[in-house]
This record gives C-alpha cells, structure tokens and sequence, in this order.
C-alpha cells in the first residue's frame, strides 16, 4: 500500500496512458503537473486521502482521458465554467447532483452522466440554451420531474425512480418553440394521470415513456408529431384496440407496444409507415434525421432474436414493429406483408389465428420473426423461403401443419423455433413428413406459389368472362347494321308478341 503524497514528477511521464493509484492512502494535493500528460487515458485515484480541489490547469490538456472513476461527482466540476461537451457516463459515481451543477455551464452541448448510481432529486428547474442534450438515465434518480427550458434538444431521464405527474414536464406553457426532439421517461414510478399536451411537443423525433390509458385514448395523432421515428410504449396498462391515429405517423421507424392488454385486430393501415415500407437503396442509408440521432449517440432497446438488445450506432438503419404480449386476435392483415423494409417483426403471445400471410416472402428485409405463442393454423407458406436475410424464426406453440418449406435459412432456425405444432414435419424437427404432407408441400412450390394468389386468378377469371361476353353481344350490334335489325326484328316478333298472348 502506497502513502504519502504524489511527486510532481510524474508530469514528466509524457507516454503514460493509464494512471491507477486506487485504494491506497496517498495524501496532500494532486500535482498540477499530471495535466502534462496529454496521452492519459484511464485515471483513477478513488479510495485514497487526497484533498484539495482539481481546477481546470490539472485536466485541460487530458485530451484523450476516457476513464474517470471516483464516487463522488469531482470536486473540479466546479471551476469548468465553459465546457461544451461532458462525458462523466459509467465513472461509478455515486453521489447526488450538486445544487449549482445547472449554473456551471449555459453553453454547452452534451452532457452525460448516465449510467451511474447517482441519487437524490433533480435540480427543479434545468435553464440551458444553445439546444443542449442532457443524458440522466440508468441511475437512482428519485422525485419529481424537472422543468426545462424550451431550448433542450434531448432530455434522457429513463431508467430512474421518478415519481409524480408527467404534467409537470409536459404542459408546462412554453413561450419559445420546444426544441425536444428525443424524450425518454421510460422505467419510471411515474404517476397514471396525464393530461393531453402532446400539442406543445411537434419537434419530437423519439418517444420512449410510461404513458397510461387517458394519455393513450387522448391519442398519438399526426398533427402532434409531424416527424416522430420512434415510439416506444411497453409495458403500460393500455387497453382496447390500437388507435386508427397511429397510422397517419408515416415515418415511424420503431413502434413497440408490448406487454400491454390491447385487443381485437392489428390495423390494416400499418402499410402506411413509409419507413418500414421502403427498401433502403444501400446499407448506408438512414431515414432519421442526422442532426438529431448522428450527431450524438443515441440508443434504444428493442426486442429482437428473441433478446433485449441496445441499438447504438445502427439505430438509424433499424427498423421494427413489436405488438406482442398482447391480446390481438384476429387474421395477420396481409398488408404488412408491404413492410419490405422491415427488419424486424414481433406479433407472439397474443391470439391471432388464421394462416401466415402467403406473401410473407415480400418482406426481404426481415431479419428477425417471430409469431410465437398464437393460434396459426394451416401450411407456413412457401414464400418464406425466399427470406435470405433471416436469421431468428419462432413460430412454435401454434396449430401450423405440413413440411416447413426447403430454403437455406429456414433449414437453419432452431428446433425451438418450430415445436409446439404436432402436425409440423421435416428436416430441422427431424421428424420425417408423409405423402401427403410432401405431395401438397411440392405442388406449391412447383406451381410457383400459384396457390397463393388463387383469389387474384379467380376474380380476374370473372372479369375477364364478362369482358368478353359483353363486348361479344354488344359489339355486332354497335358495327354491323344486319344483326342490329335482326336483333330488334326477333324481340319484336317472337319475345314481345309471346309475352302479350300470354296476358290477352
């Protein structure tokens, strides 16, 4: 164990990359030196009896500095009165915010302090300007929600203990117009009253809160939310069906509902979310605003695979819609089979029945399936063998007969993925189909997924019967003067003549 105080020496340590001096009994003051070394990147001094205060000549060079660990929020905070951006995310600090942390700085640009155990409250009110994110989320935040200025671009306070009314934050009247793009409240002991202020909040871009049935019957309309991308609302208590409203937020990227009580039908009009509906012309392309989810990194958990994953970085190229743990019965509207750009697609635990879509092979994007836990029936259709981007399948614990269609990705899902239907035969259940389930199996695929648009066939059928019906009764009598003069000769001589004896 090292004691005594440290040398100004170490300045001279110009390569030193990584400083670790925790639990020891080191005292006196930190040289002002150590902001010579320029190429330091871990620096802890946690668990020691240094004391003093760090002021900006100790860290203004410290440039490349990504690790700072201590418990409490550092005393130097204090002297950096123009910084721009501040990273203090996973320092393990565990302290309550200090009153005049909000005054230090009215200029700056990000700051991030999540991913810590801070407690406490929040200061009562957070006056910033210049369009500022503020990163407060994963800690042991507890009480009311802040008052913000209408200048915030970005306000992360999910993963906390806060209580009290979202009317607090939400209908606060605003005499400039809101700048909030992202809001996150999610995870929260946040209270179920909720007036209907969505109208002071048009800029919003990403939705993540805890929002109840009066907020929900209030609706998520258009006009509220003219560029929203992202809506996240599991886990609440919303109940009834799903607003026809959430159709007219056409560039919604990521909509999760999950683990609700909604009910009846999913809405045909999903097909109206353009971002999920159209192919990306490359990988690169990203449908979010850059300014406001590139600039800084923002995330998101989504459900995917079959797992909670934070999306970071790729978030703007991601697209889902997750409606499970619900109770939606009803048939899988074939119009989300036009989500072509969907990536990923959650409809399990709930009741829906019914066959899978037969065009589900349209949605070539779709990395991750799954209708698990429902009441599907019949054949999985033999488009889904097209999906080549597939990579999690589950649709176990359904009614689904017949072979699984022969396809490269479907040949490697899982067992799990397909157990739970007894009638469901071939190579990845390792249980070998019959004649019959073969026979009818192969006739689809051969007939090219005829079958599938067997309806389409009919009615064109019938269409195209009376088409020429009509034209070839109506057609002799339009251009040829005989036949028309027969035609009227035959009504007048024999039908007309015929029904009159009749009555006379």
């Amino acid at each position: 164990m090292i004691s005594g105080p440290l040398s100004a020496s170490l300045g001279k340590l110009l390569a030193l990359e990584s400083f670790d001096v925790s639990y020891n009994k080191l005292n006196g003051s930190l040289p002002e030196s150590l902001g010579s070394l320029s190429n330091l990147q871990h620096f802890d001094i946690s668990e020691n009896l240094l004391s003093g205060t760090i002021s900006e000549v100790h860290y203004a060079n410290l440039t490349n500095l990504s690790d700072l660990d201590g418990p409490r929020f550092p005393t130097w905070i204090k002297s950096q009165s123009n910084f721009f951006v501040m990273d203090l995310s996973n320092t393990g600090i565990s302290d309550s915010i200090p009153n005049r942390f909000w005054n230090l700085s009215s200029n700056f640009l990000n700051m991030n302090l999540s991913h810590n155990q801070i407690c406490g409250e929040i200061s009562n009110t957070i006056n910033v300007t210049d369009r500022p994110s503020v990163y407060l989320g994963s800690n042991n935040l507890k009480g009311p929600l802040p008052r913000t200025s209408s200048d915030i671009r970005v306000l992360d306070l999910s993963n906390n203990f806060l209580s009290g009314d979202i009317s607090r934050l939400l209908c606060r009247p605003m005499g400039a117009q809101n700048s909030l793009t992202i809001l996150r409240l999610g995870r929260n002991l946040l209270s179920e009253k909720i007036p209907n202020c969505w109208s002071h909040w048009q800029s919003l871009e990403m939705i993540e809160l805890i929002i109840y049935p009066e907020a929900y019957r209030n609706g998520v309309r258009k006009q509220h939310f003219p560029n929203l991308v992202v809506l996240g609302l599991r886990s609440n208590k919303l109940k009834s069906e799903i607003p026809q409203e959430l159709c007219g937020l056409t560039e919604l990227q990521i909509l999760d509902v999950a683990d609700n009580n909604l009910s009846r039908t999913i809405p045909s009009c999903f097909n109206n979310f353009k971002a999920m509906a159209t192919k990306p012309q490359s990988e690169q392309t990203i449908f979010i605003n850059p300014f406001s989810f590139a600039e800084f990194l923002e995330s998101a958990f989504v459900v995917t695979k079959g797992r909670e994953d934070q999306y970071n970085t790729i978030l703007p190229l991601l697209t889902s819609l997750d409606l499970s743990q619900n109770n939606l019965s009803g048939d899988i509207p074939e119009q989300l089979t036009s989500l072509q750009g969907l990536m990923s697609l959650n409809l399990s635990r709930n009741h829906l029945r019914g066959r899978i879509p037969v065009k589900i092979g349209d949605m070539s994007r779709i990395q991750s399936l799954d209708l698990s836990i429902n009441q599907l029936s019949e054949r999985i259709p033999p488009s889904m063998s097209r999906l080549n981007f597939l990579s999690h399948l589950n649709v176990s614990y359904n009614n689904l007969t017949g072979e699984i269609p022969l396809g490269t990705q479907l040949q490697s899902i899982e067992v799990s993925g397909f157990i739970g239907n007894p009638f469901l035969c071939g190579p990845s259940l390792l249980k070998k189909c019959g004649a019959d389930d073969k026979n009818s199996t192969h006739a689809d695929n051969e007939n090219g997924g005829e079958d599938d648009d067997e309806e389409y066939w009919f009615r064109l059928g019938i269409a195209m019967g009376f088409g020429v019906g009509f034209l070839g009764v109506v057609s002799p009598l339009l251009f040829c003067r005989f036949w028309r003069e027969a035609y009227f000769w035959f009504i007048q001589e024999y039908l007309w003549y015929n029904i009159l004896d009749c009555f006379i």
